[in-house]
């Protein structure tokens, strides 16, 4: 996206994966359905034990403590049940337990040690306790004893991520889609590994993918606009933003998103219908003000772009990023010339964010523009302290400088400015006219020659 002049909140609405994976959808429970379908009949009877009716039922209205009578008295009963020292395990996991369900699931697997599912389901606590390289090996031992295990593929998958491994990751992602073709969730996350690398139309695709099979997931559709503008395909960003809005139509987010495509690109009045839509939905929205003062700004609007800053201020006072939008409210006062009131939002900036160069450069011009040079000085010396390779500020200072009648100083200042920036036309005439006051003609002509020069260039470059 472009870079404006004016500081402006940048919103990104990218859905995060969630980093644990004790999802219902994959933690197994050996109920009296079979629970994956195969042609291997050992497969078969591993995948298909069952508990008591009576823990079954418990479990299945999500109430897994009061299970743990029934799979503890199987124990007693019969201490080599792996069956119940898997179920209890898994009991402890849904309560949260996982030190229990680990060792329940160890003692399940030290008496059958083809328990996949056992395997798998430690596999998941220990992930979830961040114990990822356990979390891996239970996984990789689950896939040798089945090797079309997709929920483990995804599972290691998912453990790769956590530990910077994104190839692996991959591979065990593109192997659970091989697997099952439909499954969804392996192209999330793989199109999550991919945008992080930068390999867009590969997450694009993936992220398409999802739509296919889920046309209605509205997280989908946004991570693919978010793919998309990486790409500056804002069209096909604007057309997914437009899609989260049919399916979820109070979504303010979307509306800022899509307004803050429609601002890049220069379309203000759909930008500021998205943004004063936005507010609509929710009023106390601070950044949904924040941008549609930018567009007013954008659009000369500066009565309405202030009141909108103000509004956005007072709703959010202590923001953390409350800094830009006093910066903006600033900048909007400077270009209505109340040259106070801006040096008072910059001063507000610099209170809230002490390293702000652009706080002490705008700061600075406006105690220029005031006549009010020491001052002046200060902010650009401050900012040159921060950031030694502005040219603009030495610029500034050297004017402030020139000014006071300080015009040795205001040259050195001209001299930086046109080594950080050779092209520099104006610090070439401000160094000119310096020049002049002290008598230097030869060098107030070489000045004044090279910033013809500049501006005769600059003219032919025009179309």
């Amino acid at each position: 996206m472009s870079n404006s002049k004016q500081q402006n909140f940048k919103w990104r609405y990218w859905v995060t994966l969630p980093q644990a994976i004790l999802v219902a959808g994959l933690l197994v429970f050996h109920n009296q359905s079979q629970i994956f379908a195969s042609s291997n009949s050992d497969v078969n009877s591993l995948l298909t034990l069952t508990p008591s009716p009576t823990a079954s039922a418990t479990l299945e209205k999500g109430t897994p403590i009061d299970a743990f009578t029934e799979y503890n008295r199987a124990i007693e009963l019969d201490p080599e049940n792996a069956l119940a020292y898997f179920n209890r395990g898994y009991a402890f996991q849904l309560a949260g337990d996982l030190n229990a369900a680990i060792v329940d699931y160890t003692k399940a697997i030290a008496l059958r040690s083809d328990y996949i599912n056992a395997y798998y389901n430690r596999g998941l606590a220990y992930s979830n306790q961040g114990n990822l390289e356990s979390a891996v090996t239970d996984f990789t031992q689950a896939i040798a004893l089945w090797p079309d295990h997709a929920d483990a593929y995804v599972s290691r998958g998912i453990a790769y991520i956590r530990l910077g491994k994104p190839d692996e990751a991959i591979e065990d992602l593109t192997q659970a889609i091989a697997i099952r073709p439909d499954y969804i969730l392996a192209y999330i996350y793989r199109a999550d590994i991919y945008s992080s690398q930068g390999k867009f139309d590969e997450a694009i695709a993936d992220l398409t993918q999802v739509i296919a099979l889920r046309p209605d997931d509205v997280d989908t559709y946004i991570n693919r606009a978010n793919a998309y503008l990486s790409q500056f395909k804002f069209d096909e960003a604007i057309a997914d933003y437009s899609q989260v809005i049919v399916l979820h139509p109070d979504s303010a987010d979307t509306y800022i998103n899509r307004g803050y495509v429609y601002t890049d690109l220069g379309k203000l009045d759909e930008a500021l219908a998205d943004f004063t839509q936005a507010i609509i939905i929710r009023p106390d929205y601070a950044l949904a003000y924040s941008h549609r003062a930018y567009v007013y700004s954008r659009k000369g609007m500066f009565d309405e772009a202030i009141a909108d800053y103000s509004r956005a201020i007072e709703l959010q006072p202590d923001d953390v990023l409350a800094y830009i939008v006093y910066h903006n409210r600033g900048n909007a006062y400077v270009r209505q010339g109340k040259l106070i009131e801006a040096i008072a939002d910059y001063t507000q900036e610099i209170a809230i964010h002490p390293e702000s160069i652009q706080a002490y450069k705008s700061r600075g011009r406006g105690y220029l523009r005031l006549v009010r040079f020491d001052e002046a000085i200060a902010d650009f010396t401050k900012a040159i302290e921060l950031q030694p390779y502005d040219a603009d500020v030495y610029y500034y200072r050297g004017i402030a400088y020139a000014r006071q009648g300080k015009l040795n100083k205001a040259i050195t200042d001209y001299n930086q400015a046109i080594t950080l920036q050779p092209g520099f036309r104006n610090a070439y005439i401000n160094r000119g006219f310096a020049y002049v006051l002290l008598a230097h003609v030869n060098g107030a002509v070489a000045d004044f020659t090279q910033a013809l020069a500049l501006e005769l260039k600059r003219n032919q470059l025009q179309p």
